[in-house]
């Protein structure tokens, strides 16, 4: 079996107008997805991806370098991803706590 690997792609939704309206420093936030890279089908980018809301930009900085190196046999949801990942790494603050459960959106 082929290991899943993983890769935050920014993509927002977060513009001036976001920060504004939310009265946060510019670029103060990180949000995007999590692509699932494909060892199986080189010609494809991924397989699929999953939204990651607003996090903190450092910890979206932190978030990505330690996804980088981090497989799985199958994928994984975002919540067992943040799990693990903050077992030995700094908890991430999110833009609203928990907000990373809501599968549906972003914001």
């Amino acid at each position: 079996m082929n290991p899943v690997r993983y890769k935050t792609n920014w993509m927002g939704p977060l513009s001036k107008e976001w920060y504004e309206n939310n009265n946060l420093p510019l670029w103060s936030y990180s949000a995007g997805r999590i692509d699932f890279l494909n060892n199986i089908h080189p010609d494809e980018e991924y397989l699929d991806s999953m939204s990651v809301p607003p996090m903190l930009r450092e910890d979206w900085d932190r978030f990505s370098a330690w996804l980088g190196a981090f497989e799985t046999d199958f994928p994984w949801e975002l919540d067992q991803i943040v799990e693990l990942y903050e077992r030995k790494n700094p908890k991430i603050t999110w833009w609203k706590e928990k907000d990373y459960i809501d599968k549906e959106g972003m914001i």
